[in-house]
């Protein structure tokens, strides 16, 4: 039987492998966020530790469980408005912004392929953290994170002190 035109393969939000490389430059003209939607860019867990060692099954999932990193590309203009989202003088501010690393829980947000790219999009009560270091989880041997050097440099206030989001 012939897969339908448009028809897209499901995908597992838990796996990796629907990562992009994260050595692709971000595409030209990515889709505005509207509302409470942030758009993130999802980075993969490499299943090879730094020191070489070839992670289980078990162990693979276990990191994903309790790491999934990405990079704020773009963020609505309703995100943190609602009350309970202000600080105790009663202002709002925002909690990420563009440029900023945040980690996210398993099995949330919508993956869209854009240009070859893939993105995630959550909602902005959906994001854990914001990672001043996304290398924090990269302590112990078991994380792997595959954050191009380029973009530590270019996004990070750590690696990049100019950066300002």
């Amino acid at each position: 039987m012939a897969t339908p035109i448009g028809y897209q393969k499901p995908t597992n939000l838990h796996d990796n492998d629907y990562i992009s490389d994260p050595n692709i430059p971000d595409p030209e003209n990515l889709p505005k966020m509207l509302g409470w939607n942030i758009l993130v860019r999802p980075y993969p867990i490499e299943k090879i530790t730094r020191g070489g060692i070839i992670l289980s099954a078990s162990d693979a999932e276990y990191t994903r469980n309790a790491t999934n990193v990405a990079r704020v590309v773009d963020v609505g203009p309703c995100c943190w408005n609602r009350s309970q989202h202000r600080n105790r003088d009663g202002e709002q501010f925002d909690w990420v912004k563009i440029g900023d690393f945040v980690s996210y829980p398993r099995h949330v947000g919508k993956m869209r392929n854009y240009k070859g790219v893939t993105f995630v999009v959550l909602a902005d009560d959906e994001i854990n953290e914001r990672l001043i270091d996304p290398m924090v989880f990269d302590e112990d041997d078991h994380y792997n994170l595959l954050i191009p050097e380029e973009d530590l440099k270019k996004f990070n206030t750590i690696y990049n002190p100019k950066f300002k989001g």
